[in-house]
């Protein structure tokens, strides 16, 4: 669980989950991230890194991240 418990600290200090649960946003940006790269291991032909991490990007400043 280190890098979930990672990940949850970087979002309670961002103030990310609002009034959500920063556990649970850990695991939904874990798997989106590792869902990239699983991707991606299978098919790099097919996946482009940079704009799949441009977009997980584009959601977590919709959801209220800062840069």
């Amino acid at each position: 669980h280190a890098l979930r418990d990672q990940i949850q600290a970087w979002i309670e200090a961002t103030g990310l989950a609002g009034e959500g649960r920063a556990d649970e946003l850990s695991i939904v940006l874990l798997d989106m991230v590792m869902g990239i790269h699983q991707q991606w291991r299978i098919a790099p032909d097919a996946v482009d890194l940079e704009r799949a991490y441009a977009a997980a990007g584009t959601l977590l400043r919709g959801r209220g991240a800062t840069e």
